[in-house]
């Protein structure tokens, strides 16, 4: 009776301790993520749009922001700073390529659309600087704030209390689309997330439009197949479109 005792104690403790284990390993993976997180906002945040890091042929780093710099630093030694405006940059529906010289020695900076997973969303990336190969992974940095639904407060300096049906926007980032109903219809898009930059794909077409709407008119002309740059301020979106005009959003309830 006692050694059953024993054993039961045994299984009792051993089965609390591994419990303890793995959720110390949960909350430790969760502090991690979440730290990743809040590194990732701060860098998108100071301007940077693109990171990557690697470990071939030996551990590096490279951060991209798009319109201003390019900072790449590797443990051999090697490290740059480039004007990413100074650079050749070309962007086609399936890969990036920039490349530049600096001090005589070529810099040539490929971001695939290939994925480094079928698991994550990282893009495979490689560099070439001073005849040396660097292969790693990347990805775009985006404010996980986009993923909500929001309802238009204001366009144009112009409050929306004059429309007769408020407009509403849903932003998907795992899903990376766009749900958008002008107050008569509902139309649908595929987004893409670049730093503080929202890309948008062909809007599907209705034939509910509000047609007397200016609100429409602005969309159909600046989101249709265009781009917008995003901040908040005052847990507001804010949606800076290519003609100047200014969207601003509030959460939904």
């Amino acid at each position: 009776m006692l050694f059953k005792h024993f054993i039961l104690i045994f299984i009792v403790v051993s089965f609390a301790n591994c419990k303890s284990s793995n959720n110390n390993a949960t909350t430790l993976s969760k502090n991690n993520n979440q730290g990743v997180q809040k590194n990732n906002a701060a860098q998108l945040q100071s301007g940077i749009d693109f990171i990557a890091n690697g470990e071939t042929p030996t551990i590096w780093d490279i951060k991209i922001n798009f319109e201003d710099s390019i900072y790449f630093i590797a443990t051999n030694g090697n490290k740059f700073t480039i004007a990413t405006n100074k650079s050749k940059v070309v962007k086609t529906t399936e890969d990036i390529w920039i490349n530049t010289t600096l001090k005589n020695e070529k810099i040539d900076i490929h971001i695939y659309t290939e994925k480094c997973s079928s698991k994550e969303k990282t893009q495979k990336v490689t560099i070439i600087y001073k005849a040396i190969t660097y292969t790693g992974c990347g990805l775009y940095l985006q404010n996980t704030l986009l993923q909500n639904k929001w309802t238009l407060y204001k366009y144009r300096n112009k409050f929306v209390d004059d429309l007769p049906n408020i407009p509403t926007l849903i932003l998907k980032l795992d899903n990376v689309k766009m749900i958008w109903n002008d107050g008569c219809s509902t139309t649908k898009s595929k987004i893409k997330v670049e730093g503080e930059k929202i890309f948008f794909s062909e809007i599907s077409p209705s034939k509910n439009y509000c047609l007397d709407n200016e609100i429409t008119t602005i969309f159909k002309n600046n989101i249709n197949q265009g781009v917008a740059t995003y901040y908040f301020k005052n847990d507001m979106l804010y949606l800076y479109l290519v003609d100047d005009s200014l969207l601003v959003f509030k959460k939904s309830n």
